[in-house]
């Protein structure tokens, strides 16, 4: 084989090495960052009774951003890709307001927005009602950080993890905790959206 023809052939192939090595690249670049944003926002919903209003507007109370959704026939609504926050949610019906309310939207979660209709009387309800997030089928649990405050549970995440139901501690010798039996490994942090699991053995968070 003539020094041409080898000198051809290692081009041919180191270029082929560049451009697996690229898009295998961009493969994994890829991935973290659409879990991260399907884990960093919220979703709001509700119901209204039907053709009682046509618009929805949610407003951002710490940023003061809002966004005005349409109201389906049967008088439900959807609000999706919120960023987690408190937000006013005002319903519309033409420019006339008819009710309001305000929900605590959480990473990764659907929260109900329930309404005061707007009349004069109202009633004040002391009792909290218990958050059921119909929009999820996950199995678990969602803590604030004011339901955190006046929990007696040490301030860290296997602390926190220990309050979830169906979790228990691991072995000593690892580091998280463990979910329906599962091994420690098997676990995923995240904090905001953002992936924090331990990279070099897979157990904890960094």
């Amino acid at each position: 084989m003539s020094r041409k023809n080898m000198i051809f052939k290692k081009s041919v192939v180191a270029h082929a090495l560049v451009l697996a090595f690229g898009v295998s690249i961009g493969s994994v670049g890829y991935v973290p960052t659409a879990m991260a944003q399907s884990n960093a926002s919220g979703t709001m919903y509700g119901t209204l009774s039907a053709g009682s209003a046509d618009s929805i507007v949610v407003k951002n109370t710490a940023t003061n951003a809002s966004r005005t959704v349409a109201v389906g026939t049967d008088g439900k609504f959807t609000v999706t890709a919120l960023p987690p926050g408190t937000y006013a949610v005002t319903a519309l019906k033409g420019s006339s307001v008819i009710a309001s309310a305000s929900v605590d939207v959480l990473a990764g979660q659907g929260a109900e927005a329930v309404f005061a209709s707007g009349v004069t009387q109202s009633v004040q309800v002391t009792a909290k009602r218990t958050r059921i997030d119909v929009t999820n089928a996950s199995n678990g649990a969602v803590f604030t950080a004011k339901e955190l405050d006046r929990l007696p549970v040490a301030r860290n995440l296997n602390g926190i993890i220990a309050l979830a139901p169906n979790t228990t501690k691991t072995d000593v010798g690892y580091a998280g905790s463990s979910f329906a039996g599962g091994g420690a490994s098997e676990n995923a942090y995240y904090i905001n959206g953002y992936p924090v699991t331990n990279n070099f053995n897979q157990l904890g968070s960094s």
